[in-house]
C-alpha cells in the first residue's frame, strides 16, 4: 500500500525511504530484545497504514512520525509528528537536558494528539499548538491482537516495570531488593515481565502470556492500560503501604506514576484503584485478588474515536471496526 497522508512531508519522506512510514520508537539495536510497551508502536502504526515501518532516532535530520512512548522531551531538529506520544516535564532536548521542558531549536512540533491532558498542558506553557486529542496505540491492541480462545490459565498475573529486573532478559530476574513482586505459581499466580525476543513470535508470545490471566497487578504502564483495554480486571502496585485505596488520578502522584495520570486523566477518568506494597515485604496475593475484584471497573476511554481520526496517514482499516486485518507475514517484518 502507498503511504498517504495530508501532511506532505510525510508523505514524501515516506517515500524517500521506500514506501516506509518514518516512525520514531525505542528500540534496541545492540540487544535482541524489545520491551512490549515500545514495541507495540511500530505494530500498531504498520496495521493502522498497511505500510512497512523504518525505525527513525530521536534527533533525525528528516521529518519523521513519534508514536507511543514517554519521548516527546528527547526530539530534536527538522518536523516531528507526534500522535499519542508522551513527555517528560523535567527534560529537554537541548542544553541542559535535565531542566524542564522547552521545545528544542530548529524543531517544528505537529501535535497531532498526545498521551493525555498533563502532556498538553505541559506543551501548552512551552508555547506549541496542542489539540485536546488524547491516547495511546496501547489501547487499540485488541483490535489487532484477539483474547478468542487463549485459556485463562493463571488467577493473577504480577507484572513489575522493567526497572525491577536485574537484567534484560524475557525471563524474569528481579533484582535483590524486589521482593514485594516474588510469587508462586503453585498458588496460582504468574510473575512475568515486559520483556520479549525481539521478533513477532517474541512479541506475540509475551502478549499472550498477558492474555492468559484472569487478573492483573503491575507497575508498568502499558502492563495497566493493555489490561485495563482487554477488560482484564486489573490494579496499579504502586509503593507504600496500606493496601488497597482509591487514588486521585490528578492529585495522588504519590500512588500514581506520572505516565499513568496523564493517560487516564485525558480519558476522563478521575479515581483509580490501587494496592500499595512495601518493596522489601512479600505481597499476599489473596488480598490483591480480592482487592481486585471488589474494585475493578472497566473504562471507556472517552477520546477512542477522534484519537484514530487524528492518525496521520490514510488508515487501511476501518478505525471503527471492533477487530482489525493483521498479515502476520507483514507483522514478521516490522523492525523488532
Amino acid at each position: 500500500m502507498l503511504p498517504r497522508s495530508h501532511y506532505l512531508d510525510l508523505e514524501d519522506e515516506a517515500n524517500r525511504l521506500g514506501r516506509k512510514i518514518p516512525l520514531v520508537w525505542v528500540r534496541s539495536t545492540q540487544s535482541r530484545i524489545g520491551n512490549l510497551g515500545d514495541s507495540l508502536s511500530s505494530l500498531a502504526v504498520a496495521v493502522l497504514s498497511g505500510c512497512p515501518i523504518a525505525h527513525q532516532g530521536f534527533t533525525t535530520k528528516a521529518p519523521r512520525l513519534v508514536a507511543v512512548g514517554t519521548i516527546a522531551q528527547n526530539m530534536r531538529g527538522s518536523t516531528v509528528h507526534l500522535w499519542g506520544t508522551g513527555l517528560d516535564a523535567g527534560r529537554r532536548a537541548f542544553g541542559d537536558r535535565m531542566a524542564a521542558f522547552a521545545a528544542a531549536p530548529d524543531t517544528n512540533y505537529v501535535v497531532h494528539a498526545v498521551r493525555g491532558s498533563h502532556t498538553r498542558q505541559v506543551m501548552l506553557q512551552a508555547g506549541l499548538h496542542v489539540p485536546p486529542i488524547f491516547g495511546d496505540a496501547g489501547w487499540y491492541m485488541p483490535r489487532i491482537i484477539s483474547d478468542y480462545g487463549i485459556e485463562k490459565k493463571y488467577e493473577l498475573g504480577v507484572i513489575p516495570h522493567i526497572s525491577a529486573m536485574a537484567s534484560k532478559t524475557p525471563e524474569v530476574d528481579l533484582r535483590p531488593g524486589a521482593k514485594r513482586f516474588r510469587a508462586s505459581e503453585t498458588d496460582g499466580i504468574r510473575l512475568f515481565n515486559t520483556f520479549h525476543d525481539a521478533s513477532w513470535a517474541g512479541f506475540k508470545s509475551k502478549f499472550e502470556e498477558m492474555l492468559s490471566c484472569k487478573r492483573i497487578i503491575t507497575t508498568s504502564f502499558h502492563g495497566l492500560i493493555i489490561a485495563d483495554a482487554y477488560r482484564i480486571p486489573c490494579i496499579y502496585f504502586p509503593l507504600g503501604s496500606g493496601g488497597v485505596r482509591i487514588a486521585d488520578v490528578e492529585r495522588d502522584s504519590r500512588f500514581v506514576d506520572h505516565r499513568v495520570a496523564d493517560f487516564y486523566a485525558g480519558g476522563g477518568r478521575k479515581k483509580l484503584p490501587v494496592f500499595c506494597g512495601d518493596e522489601h515485604e512479600e505481597t499476599q496475593w489473596d488480598k490483591v485478588i480480592a482487592a481486585i475484584d471488589a474494585h475493578y471497573e472497566p473504562f471507556t476511554h472517552r477520546h477512542e474515536t477522534n484519537f484514530l481520526e487524528a492518525f496521520p496517514f490514510e488508515p487501511s482499516v476501518d478505525i471503527r471496526a471492533i477487530q482489525w486485518d493483521l498479515d502476520e507475514a507483514k507483522a514478521e517484518q516490522v523492525p523488532w
